[in-house]
């Protein structure tokens, strides 16, 4: 297949053999069909898929660069794991990312901060039967909308390849959203002190559940890695 195309918003987009490999084994490495430190081994692929080595190795350095897939000299593409320390670099990005583009969303027109207050209402109106991918997904929306909302096309590319890890990383470690309303109100706040223009409230606030957050994630790691380790 040299070529395809995709339904979006109602018009028919051409998607090309390599951005249909990337949406394909991307979605199976952030769904999890594909395990962490597996390796991703190319004539399977390329059966599988019906494409060239040329273009699965294409959409495999795309992949890479989005955090995705790991390309180790010598030996190939494996799905990444997560060890503490990849964690707290992580959220160290984050946190520079997201606290510096809420400083200027603090500043910025009140119609600029309307995507994350519409961020908050949908994750507070999530019902309890909602999934755990869906309270994820909902948690990710307030994030993003941070970042988006200041205009800066690089920083969002930026926040993106760093919050799609973050979701792999969450995938894997299924760190639960056991307490919903806690963390929405977390969110609320952030969101109160941006409306009210008190920007140093706000990065500390968001910098208090980014920390909490990453504790949480490189103790479920850890949990993880000794639930591994073998008997002695």
């Amino acid at each position: 297949m040299a070529s395809g195309v995709n339904v979006e918003d109602g018009e028919l987009k051409r998607v090309s053999t390599v951005d249909a490999l990337v949406e394909a084994i991307g979605g199976r490495v952030l769904d999890g069909s594909f395990e962490p430190g597996a390796a991703l081994r190319e004539p399977e692929l390329c059966s599988q898929y019906g494409v060239s080595r040329h273009s699965l190795r294409t959409a495999l350095q795309q992949l890479n660069h989005e955090g995705l897939v790991r390309l180790v000299a010598n030996r190939g593409a494996f799905v990444p794991s997560f060890d503490a320390q990849d964690i707290q670099d992580l959220f160290a990005l984050r946190s520079i990312l997201e606290c510096g583009a809420l400083e200027r969303l603090a500043v910025a027109d009140a119609g600029a901060v309307e995507p994350v207050r519409a961020s908050v209402e949908a994750l507070e109106a999530m019902p309890a039967s909602a999934t755990w991918g869906e309270m994820r997904d909902a948690d990710m929306a307030f994030h993003r909308a941070i970042v988006e909302s200041i205009g800066n096309p690089r920083v969002s590319r930026a926040h993106d390849a760093v919050i799609t890890e973050s979701r792999l990383c969450l995938r894997q470690l299924r760190s639960e959203y056991e307490e919903h309303e806690r963390v929405a109100g977390q969110h609320k706040e952030i969101l109160q002190a941006l409306l009210d223009r008190r920007a140093d409230q706000a990065k500390q606030l968001l910098e208090d559940h980014l920390d909490e957050a990453c504790a949480n994630l490189v103790e479920a790691q850890r949990s993880a890695a000794k639930g591994a380790s073998p008997v002695s």
